[in-house]
């Protein structure tokens, strides 16, 4: 049994659920993982440790804003 030809549209969800799995649900992960960390610590943190974190958050959060912006982006009928 062979699967109904793909078209544009039905091509760009497929691409979009792919991405959403793939790509935010690791980051949004790492960020729980970050924020398990800090809560955790058996010691306090060196300042150096607290800035790889935030480097860390900050580069996740841009890393989400883009996939916002691409995930918008792909849904719109014309993009």
């Amino acid at each position: 049994m062979s699967s109904p030809p793909l078209t544009p549209r039905t091509a760009r969800e497929e691409i979009l659920r792919a991405f959403e799995h793939d790509l935010r649900i690791p980051v949004a992960n790492i960020l729980g993982f970050v924020d398990l960390l800090r809560d955790t610590a058996p010691t306090p943190y060196t300042g150096e440790q607290l800035e790889f974190f935030e480097r860390i958050e900050d580069n996740c959060r841009t890393l989400l804003a883009m996939c916002d912006r691409l995930r918008v982006t792909a849904r719109t009928p014309d993009a």
